[in-house]
């Protein structure tokens, strides 16, 4: 019983952790980005859903502990009373003998359920660790596109560079204009921005 609260001080504290996690932000061309292996693409939503199913997961299996300890102490009750029974010692032993023989049969079960279940952590796991290296990756891309990193050390980035580019052609307004295409995540519809950028 002197589990329960240290399970649920773990709980909320891992809890209190996936808002760190899932708080970083991408503009909406990130999201195109494919990640991965897979060629599939990750969004925040993705995870946000898969930590919600970790999130309850982890309550289902606190909820199977609890169950667990008072199915345990349940079964308990019912050994000592097969035990301390003090009837017909020759009699009802076969019966004793029978009973005995399911509470261990269905404490194995629970067993092997219960192993079931804590063998799905360690998958889950990597799995959100895969999702946040995949997310990171597909930051550090968009980052060299737009040349964030390289404006640090002296460079121009990509598309930097093409702007410079463009209004040093001799544009008689030194205007370019930039289009942008914005997809939702399912895929349902996609938007273009027009933008007309002018050099002061």
């Amino acid at each position: 019983m002197a589990r329960l609260p240290s399970m649920a001080a773990a709980a909320l504290a891992l809890a209190s952790s996936f808002p760190l996690i899932c708080v970083t932000t991408t503009p909406a061309s990130a999201q195109s980005l494919s990640a991965g292996d897979d060629g599939g693409d990750i969004s925040a939503s993705d995870v946000r859903d898969f930590l919600r199913d970790a999130l309850r997961a982890r309550s289902d299996r606190g909820d199977l502990l609890r169950d667990l300890v008072a199915e345990r102490q349940d079964r308990r009750d019912e050994l000592s009373d097969i035990l301390g029974d003090g009837g017909d010692p020759m009699g009802d032993r076969g019966d004793r003998l029978e009973r005995l023989r399911d509470l261990l049969a269905a404490r194995r079960d629970r067993r092997d359920d219960l192993m079931e279940l804590i063998g799905d952590r360690g998958d889950r796991r990597e799995r959100l660790m895969d999702l946040i290296a995949a997310r990171r990756d597909r930051r550090d891309e968009l980052m060299d596109l737009i040349g964030d990193r390289d404006d640090q050390g002296g460079g121009r980035g990509l598309l930097r560079q093409r702007l410079l580019e463009r209004l040093a052609d001799g544009n008689d307004e030194n205007c370019v204009f930039i289009t942008r295409s914005l997809r939702a995540e399912n895929g349902d519809w996609l938007a273009f921005v027009r933008r007309r950028v002018c050099r002061d």
